[in-house]
This record gives C-alpha cells, structure tokens and sequence, in this order.
C-alpha cells in the first residue's frame, strides 16, 4: 500500500489569558505524551473479506506481515461448532483488548476469551492500556467446547481498535478501522501509526 502522511489543521479560539494559558499547556502536555500529526503514517485500505479466508497487513511497510485476519467455521469432537472472525498479531504485534473469563460448567475450569477493545473517536491507544494480546476474536458465533459464545459488539459499525507493533526492537502504537458486517464479513478500512517509538496515539487521529 502507498503510505501517506496527513497533517491536521490547526484552529485558533477566542478565550481569556488565563484560559488560553490553560489550553496552550494541555496541547504541551498532550503534544509530550502523544504523537504529533507529522509522526503518523495513514494507510486507507478497502477490502473485504467473506468466510473462509485470510489476509495479512504489513502496518511498517517493511515486508513482514503484522497482522492476519482470519474468518472461518471450528467444527470438531468436543463440541465445537463455531463460526469466527479473529485478528492475530505476528513478529511481536499484539491488540488492545478486552477480557470476558468463559467458566466451563460443572468444572473448576474457565478460560479468558478475548476480544478487540472497541474504540471512540479520539481514544488513546498507549502503553496505559494494559492489556495486549496476540490473538483476538473479532466475531464469534456458536459453541466452543459445548459453551455457548457469541461476540457481536463489532457488526454493522465501523470503530476502532488499538494495537502496538515492534520496529527495530522498539514499541510503536496505532490503531485499525474496520467493520463486521455479519458473522461471515470483514470490511477494513484503513489503519494508522506514530513512527516514533514508545508515543500514544488517538485513534481516527491521522
């Protein structure tokens, strides 16, 4: 994909002294905790995928694949029987995400089951955030193990997700658009990064 750097537009308010000075010293804060427009990479994609298939990105651009965004159907002995959407981090990329711990019935067992945070405009995506895996389901519809599932939070919307990724050794933040438009589709939309190591970024923010 070519990869494009946009810059966002600066706008001047009338306030008081005191509150400009307010104001001035929280984009100061903000500019040292996050990345400034200049440091981001935007890269608009437009492509879908139906079940079953599999795709990767390459977020930096150098050759390696970052993420792998499958779709398919689990069927086997246990009791599985289910249709899934997941994103998986490689080369060290790992997704900001939620947690939901699946207890199997009338057993001391549970498991954690992991979904990609869903994010707002203007979200922060940084190092606060501290859970980051590298295998998310994005969708998930049907039985695991006999245990009913089913994770929807993502169809019909395009949002958010965070996720870091590994340049030269370092931590580099950023986040994806994309949406579900059923159990059997994924449409991604563009996804963004700060190039400078270990900086937070606001998601939607390019």
């Amino acid at each position: 994909f070519k990869s494009n750097t946009y810059k966002l537009k600066a706008h001047n308010y009338k306030t008081s002294g005191f509150l400009s000075l307010l104001g001035i010293g929280f984009l100061i804060f903000l500019s040292s905790c996050f990345g400034s427009d200049a440091d981001i990479q935007f890269r608009s994609i437009d492509l879908n995928l139906s079940q079953p298939a599999a795709d990767t990105i390459d977020i930096d651009g150098d050759g390696n694949a970052d993420l792998l965004f499958r779709l398919y159907d689990e069927i086997d002995t246990s009791g599985t029987n289910i249709n899934t959407i997941d994103v998986v981090g490689l080369n060290g990329t790992q997704i900001l995400s939620t947690v939901q711990i699946i207890s199997i019935p009338g057993t001391p067992l549970a498991f954690p089951f992991y979904s990609p945070s869903r994010l707002n405009f203007g979200s922060p995506i940084d190092a606060s955030q501290s859970l980051y895996v590298d295998t998310s389901f994005i969708t998930a519809q049907g039985n695991l193990s006999g245990i009913p599932v089913e994770e929807n939070k993502w169809i019909d919307s395009n949002a958010y997700f965070g996720f870091s990724i590994q340049v030269d050794g370092q931590t580099h933040y950023g986040w994806f658009m994309m949406a579900a438009q059923n159990y059997f589709e994924l449409r991604l939309v563009g996804y963004a990064w700060d190039t400078t190591p270990n900086e937070g970024i606001f998601a939607g923010i390019r």
